[in-house]
C-alpha cells in the first residue's frame, strides 16, 4: 500500500486491510486519511472505524477536519463514533472527542459537535444543549445536527420541543423525523411516555409522509392506547393504510388484544372495511371474535 502510486491499487490494499481488521495497519491508514483521492480517503476512514482504538481518535479527527464534503465528513464521524463505542465505560465513550473539541478552534468545534452527537453521553449532551440554547446561529445549527444524530432516546424531549418551537419548516421536519427515530429506542421511558411524544410529533407534522412515519413507529408501543391512537387516523384517506398496518401489528399480540377484545372488535370492523390489502384483511379477521 505504501509503495504503490496507483490509487486504485492503493484503495484495494486498504480494503484488504479493512477486511483483516489489523491494528498494526492503523498508523499507515491514518496517513491515508489525508489523501487527495476521495476513494482512498473514504476507504481508509472506514478501515479505521473497524481497526482503530480509542488512542487513535485524535489522528482520525485530524483527518476528519480536513474533509470538505459534508457527506464524507458524516461518514468519518460514524467511524470515530464506532471507535469510541469500544470504550467499555459508556460514560467515557465521548472523552477522546471531547478532549479534541476543547483544543479545537471555534470553526473546528462546529464540525465536532455532530460527531459528539453520534456518540452520545451525558457530558456531550450538556455541551450540545448549551450550543442549541446559545446566540451563535452556526453553533445552534451544529447543535441541532448533533441532536438529530443522537444514538438513543435521551434527547426525545429535546426534539419534541424543537419540533414545536422551530423557527423554520425544514428544522421542524428534521426534528420530527429524528424524534420518530429515537423515541422508540430502548431506554427508561414508559410506553405511555413514548406514545405521548409521538402524539406531540404528529400534531406538528404537516406532511403526510411524516405522519405516516409516526404512525409506523406507534406499532413499537405495545399498549392498547397505541391501538386507539392509530385508529384515530382510519378516517384519513392518505393515512388509513398505515393506520391499518399499525393496528394489525399491535392486535396480533394477544397480550394487547385479549384483555380489550370487545373494543378491539369495534376497531377491527373499520380496518376490515377500509384496508385494500387483502392479506391484511384476512389476517385481522382472525383477531375479531365475540369474546
Amino acid at each position: 500500500m505504501k509503495k504503490t502510486e496507483d490509487r486504485g491499487r492503493r484503495a484495494l490494499f486498504i480494503e484488504i486491510l479493512d477486511q483483516r481488521r489489523a491494528p498494526s495497519a492503523v498508523p499507515a491508514l491514518l496517513q491515508e486519511v489525508a489523501s487527495d483521492d476521495g476513494n482512498v480517503r473514504r476507504r481508509a476512514i472506514s478501515a479505521l472505524g473497524n481497526a482503530a482504538g480509542p488512542e487513535d481518535v485524535a489522528g482520525l479527527i485530524h483527518g476528519l477536519l480536513k474533509i470538505q464534503d459534508a457527506r464524507e465528513r458524516d461518514g468519518a464521524g460514524r467511524s470515530v463514533a464506532a471507535v469510541c463505542a469500544r470504550i467499555a465505560d459508556d460514560a467515557r465513550q465521548a472523552d477522546p472527542v471531547l478532549d479534541e473539541y476543547r483544543k479545537a478552534a471555534p470553526a473546528e468545534q462546529l464540525v465536532l459537535l455532530p460527531v459528539l452527537g453520534q456518540i452520545g453521553g451525558t457530558k456531550a449532551l450538556a455541551l450540545i444543549r448549551e450550543a442549541v440554547a446559545g446566540a451563535d446561529p452556526k453553533r445552534r445549527d451544529s447543535g441541532h445536527q448533533a441532536l438529530f444524530n443522537w444514538p438513543d432516546s435521551t434527547v426525545a424531549d429535546d426534539l419534541a420541543s424543537l419540533a414545536e418551537k422551530a423557527p423554520d419548516r425544514d428544522l421542524k421536519i428534521r426534528a420530527i423525523q429524528a424524534l420518530a427515530r429515537v423515541v422508540i429506542l430502548p431506554g427508561a421511558r414508559t410506553d405511555d411516555a413514548k406514545l405521548a411524544l409521538l402524539a406531540r410529533a404528529i400534531k406538528q407534522a404537516d406532511r403526510n409522509e411524516d405522519r405516516r412515519l409516526i404512525l409506523d413507529r406507534v406499532r413499537e408501543v405495545h399498549t392498547f392506547p397505541a391501538v386507539r391512537f392509530a385508529a384515530g387516523f382510519l378516517g384519513e384517506p392518505k393515512l388509513a393504510s398505515q393506520a391499518c398496518a399499525t393496528i394489525a401489528d399491535l392486535l396480533h399480540r394477544e397480550e394487547i388484544r385479549n384483555p380489550n377484545q370487545a373494543e378491539a372488535n369495534k376497531i377491527l370492523a373499520p380496518v376490515i372495511a377500509t384496508s385494500k390489502d387483502k392479506s391484511l384483511v384476512e389476517r385481522v379477521k382472525s383477531f375479531k371474535s365475540a369474546k
